[in-house]
């Protein structure tokens, strides 16, 4: 099967919607590249949905990828589950991994509940009806356990990591770069972005991915 025959799979960061993310979308398919749109837990189409166990996310993601060679995207939080399920389904042959898996809550003080307690809060505030807040809670508990996965996951797969150059966390992000120093690890910054370098820039994250597959 060839690189461009293989199919690919995005996993959005929390609270994403696809809508939000089609110039990203749109300039994946001018570099030849179309992927699958995988919603988390609570999440749009997939709001009922409330994952909690490592063997309910395998279960759930297994069926949905398939057991046919592919890659998976993930962002932000999607990162640390993309990087999860690579440990688990052999037929992810690679990994990307966007402004994700390389930082925590306890890098800047922030438990778990904390974190937690502080999403619901803007859920309820700003009334986001496309997320269900249980399911949100069970998916930061979740990633909190998976967390920094990439940093002893010891994966032999190709992984691309594509940062942002957010000022408050590429230090922390250079830092762990640096202990990953393996030959199957590629990683790249996006000079001049924040967190939402799928909206800032689309095309150039694109052209990463690109070269990297």
């Amino acid at each position: 099967m060839t690189e461009k025959a293989r199919q690919i799979f995005f996993l959005n960061g929390l609270g994403g919607t696809k809508e939000e993310i089609l110039p990203f979308f749109q300039a994946l398919h001018l570099c030849q590249i179309d992927v699958e749109y995988l919603s988390l837990p609570g999440h749009e189409n997939e709001k009922s949905v409330n994952l909690i166990t490592q063997d309910e996310f395998i279960h759930y993601y297994r069926p949905l990828i398939g057991n046919a060679s592919c890659i998976l995207i993930g962002y932000s939080i999607g990162a640390e589950i993309a990087v999860f399920l690579a440990q688990h389904l052999p037929n992810i042959e690679k990994i990307i991994l966007i402004d994700g898996g390389l930082v925590c809550g306890e890098d800047f003080g922030i438990s778990v509940e904390e974190d937690i307690a502080q999403t619901l809060s803007v859920i309820k505030e700003n009334q986001i009806t496309s997320l269900n807040a249980e399911s949100i809670a069970s998916l930061l508990r979740f990633t909190d356990k998976i967390r920094l996965g990439i940093m002893h996951a010891n994966l032999k797969i190709p992984i691309l990591i594509v940062n942002s150059s957010q000022k408050e966390v590429l230090a922390i992000k250079q830092r762990r770069l640096a202990q990953l120093s393996q030959p199957n690890i590629t990683h790249c910054t996006i000079e001049q972005s924040t967190h939402q370098l799928l909206t800032e820039y689309p095309e150039k994250v694109a052209q990463e991915i690109q070269h990297f597959i």
